[in-house]
């Protein structure tokens, strides 16, 4: 399946406003990470940017808490999360 970007834009400036793909790795926001719980990619961005950690997102919404599969790419994400949040002034 191609990668396939949406972007809405503000009609006055044509700058995007809303992207479907705004997050640490440019995978979609709606990407499923854990199909035990449904949680998504969002989500768990969203989660983070709250200030909850890995297992404060699990107990949260059910990831992690499955067959382990999401484990690692979880972690990874979290990971850029952190690293992008340190690279911001």
């Amino acid at each position: 399946m191609p990668d396939v970007q949406l972007t809405l834009n503000n009609h006055s400036s044509n700058e995007p406003i809303c992207t479907s793909m705004d997050t640490a790795d440019n995978k979609p926001t709606d990407d499923v990470m854990c199909h035990c719980s449904g949680t998504k990619r969002d989500n768990i961005q969203n989660l983070f940017e709250q200030g909850m950690d890995m297992h404060a997102i699990s107990r949260w919404t059910g990831a992690l808490s499955g067959c382990g599969g999401c484990e690692w790419d979880i972690a990874d994400f979290l990971k850029q999360l952190a690293d992008q949040k340190k690279d911001r002034p």
